[in-house]
């Protein structure tokens, strides 16, 4: 991250949960005018990977999956 800072939609690609399920719950948190193309700071991508690692862990191994199956 540069700066300390990443947008929304490339935390929403690593993660693999829905953009809507991202605002939904930065929302919730109380921060507002979350949009998309928004940065948040490593502080926020942090609060974003304790509550989604569960699923960025069943996107990385799937992943793994489609990998082995392409090459074969």
């Amino acid at each position: 991250m540069s700066e300390g800072t990443i947008r929304i939609r490339k935390v929403v690609k690593e993660l693999g949960v829905g953009m809507s399920t991202v605002i939904a719950f930065l929302n919730e948190k109380g921060f507002d005018d979350i949009k998309p193309n928004s940065k948040i700071t490593q502080e926020t991508y942090n609060l974003l990977l304790g509550e989604y690692q569960d699923d960025k862990a069943v996107k990385e191994a799937a992943d793994e999956k489609a990998d082995v199956l392409r090459q074969k």
